[in-house]
């Protein structure tokens, strides 16, 4: 099953680094992420608004030791990384088309008065990236189905 990978998706703003403020602002996001979590530990990447230009990226990182990271970019021009045991996700809905051919969605549903967090592989992405944002949804509804809750 391919999913999103960590290291391409880097790479692309990497490379991109001179050609806008957006890609910089965002492979220094990476940079940042990668200084703090080995990306040998990450099962599951998901690049929330990856490029959807009204948005601004967010980062989704589901790690073997069971933690769950999200990091963005705050109004400030901060980088946010907030991290989650994923045992504090209570629940989750996951909704997928009955043939190959609709979006797959999956709403993450934590404990404490945490907003919940919704992944969707139509909103979140591009038409030309839909189907990997359609698999890495998949796996993360497959491994929280056999390991977590």
């Amino acid at each position: 099953m391919m999913n999103i990978d960590f290291r391409e998706v880097k790479e692309y703003y990497r490379s991109n680094l001179f050609s806008d403020e957006t890609s910089r602002q965002y492979a220094g996001m990476f940079e940042k992420v990668s200084q703090i979590v080995n990306e040998n530990d990450i099962l599951y990447f998901y690049p929330k608004y990856l490029f959807v230009d009204e948005q601004t990226l967010q980062l989704y990182l589901f790690l073997k030791n069971n933690k769950f990271i999200k990091v963005w970019i705050n109004d400030d021009k901060q980088i946010v990384i907030e991290c989650f045991n994923t045992n504090e996700i209570k629940n989750f809905a996951y909704e997928c088309p009955l043939d190959d051919y609709g979006e797959h969605k999956l709403t993450l549903f934590f404990e404490k008065g945490i907003e919940g967090i919704e992944f969707n592989s139509k909103k979140d992405t591009n038409e030309n990236w839909k189907y990997k944002f359609d698999k890495v949804i998949y796996s993360i509804v497959k491994y929280f189905v056999t390991t977590c809750i």
